[in-house]
């Protein structure tokens, strides 16, 4: 009859990854977070300037008014308004 301690032994222990599986999975962690915060700041980057409201919009004749009045120089972007 095998003793107490042979059976404690023989029963597998779950383990954490170490090693390249852990860097991989670290490695991986960072390139999606790099993926999501790009996607969030290339259309802010993108539409955080006054201009960019006249891409779609048919406004540029508003936009060019706005740009050379007083007002642009004391709100320099629409946003702050």
């Amino acid at each position: 009859m095998p003793d107490s301690k042979q059976l404690d032994t023989d029963v597998a222990q779950p383990t954490q990854p170490s090693g390249p599986a852990n860097k991989r999975r670290t490695t991986l962690w960072i390139a999606v977070t790099a993926v999501i915060i790009l996607f969030l700041a290339i259309p802010y980057w993108y539409t955080s300037n006054p201009q960019s409201c006249t891409r779609c919009h048919d406004m540029q004749k508003y936009y060019d008014s706005w740009k050379i009045s007083s007002h642009s120089t004391a709100a320099n972007n629409c946003f702050v308004c």
